[in-house]
């Protein structure tokens, strides 16, 4: 207590700043990636579109791996997301494009995706609000996810999305 009497006024603020900068550099972002794509093992969800790939007629769910900024953008243009994607490390992450259906009238959400471990499947969590109003149309629904490159096996592996058939992951 005796060093803060000591310390001029003018300066606690000062020092506050500079504690706030340190904090802010320690736990920010690294060079050009997004908070979103730092995130932890359960990936962050990129973007959320109502759309597929291909011709409706040929709808069915779909798991695309990208391990480069190249193959991002065009599976990003491939499943027609709009706007750019958002900046990852691909050193340390892998983006999963989770394609599915849902109802139109009440649809689904992300919540994390978790590997199992000694198989090679990934489930991709997601929650329906189902409800009196529900429908039974189908609309397309793709879930653009970052994660650390441990939550996905080496080599080929399945996807789980919700309560969906299992589905053979592409790579890019």
């Amino acid at each position: 207590m005796a060093f803060w009497r000591t310390v001029p006024k003018v300066l606690v603020p000062a020092f506050a700043l500079m504690v706030v900068v340190v904090l802010f550099l320690v736990s920010g972002p690294g060079a050009g990636e997004s908070t979103a794509a730092r995130q932890g093992n359960r990936g962050v969800l990129l973007a959320s579109s109502s759309t597929l790939p291909g011709n409706p007629s040929d709808w069915e769910n779909v798991a695309v791996l990208v391990t480069s900024r190249r193959a991002l953008r065009r599976t990003w243009n491939q499943f027609g997301l709009e706007g750019a994607p958002t900046l990852v490390d691909f050193d340390r992450r892998r983006v999963l494009f989770a394609g599915t259906g849902e109802s139109g009238s009440c649809p689904e959400e992300y919540r994390s995706i978790e590997r199992v471990e000694g198989r090679k499947l990934v489930l991709v969590h997601i929650e329906t609000s189902w409800g009196p109003a529900c429908t039974d149309d189908f609309r397309p629904r793709t879930f653009v996810v970052a994660a650390k490159k441990a939550n996905f096996p080496r080599g080929e592996f399945k996807v789980k999305i919700g309560n969906e058939r299992k589905v053979t992951v592409k790579r890019r």
